[in-house]
């Protein structure tokens, strides 16, 4: 009676989401990156919401380089909302389309169409996680619209390295994880107080155990 009361009530408040990988319609490994890391962060930032169940990024990679049935995935998820996107990147030039879609009617929240530098990055997913938080009407005061404002390092070289850290630490491969711990360490190096490097330093390190190629 509750999930139907609330498909009944499209005005009613949502209370869950899933941000799905971005296409990267480069289709090239150079930019790939990108697709994992613009995801990841708005996760990041919108888990940082008092009241507001973000599916993890775990859950959602399943779902790359897969045609995005918004319906099925958000059964499969058991979120109310679905966000894809797709981006173009043309040397220092950036182009994302976003979209949010409200599964319980299948109506279009948002959608928006940036155009923007590389360099740029941070400060646009800032933007777009505070629009998702508008659209699921959700009201941010003091301190917990922090969490999806703040910047996290003011360094663009070191923010870039953090997103390919991330990107191979996904993979889980001894290469990909040794080449992830090289990265965040760039990262750190050109940022010394880039808390979120240390964060995936760490979490580089304490998964290896877990593979027979770190036992030793």
């Amino acid at each position: 009676w509750f999930y139907w009361s609330r498909a009944k009530n499209p005005a009613a408040p949502i209370e869950s989401i899933a941000v799905l990988p971005f296409v990267n319609r480069n289709s090239d490994a150079d930019s790939e990156y990108l697709s994992d890391g613009l995801a990841e962060s708005l996760i990041f930032r919108l888990s940082q919401l008092p009241g507001l169940k973000v599916s993890p990024t775990t859950s959602v990679m399943r779902y790359k380089g897969k045609e995005p049935e918004v319906e099925k995935i958000a059964n499969e998820l058991g979120v109310e909302a679905v966000m894809t996107g797709r981006f173009v990147k043309r040397g220092d030039n950036l182009n994302i389309t976003v979209e949010l879609v409200d599964v319980r009617n299948n109506r279009s929240l948002w959608g928006e169409h940036y155009e923007r530098k590389v360099s740029d990055l941070l400060t646009t997913q800032r933007e777009m996680a505070t629009a998702i938080a508008q659209k699921l009407q959700l009201k941010l005061v003091g301190n917990e619209s922090r969490g999806i404002t703040k910047r996290y390092t003011d360094n663009n070289e070191a923010y870039q390295l953090y997103l390919k850290g991330r990107f191979h630490f996904y993979k889980r491969s001894k290469d990909d994880l040794e080449r992830s711990i090289d990265i965040f360490q760039q990262a750190i190096k050109l940022d010394p107080n880039f808390a979120l490097a240390y964060v995936g330093l760490a979490e580089s390190y304490g998964v290896m155990p877990s593979f027979p190629y770190a036992s030793a």
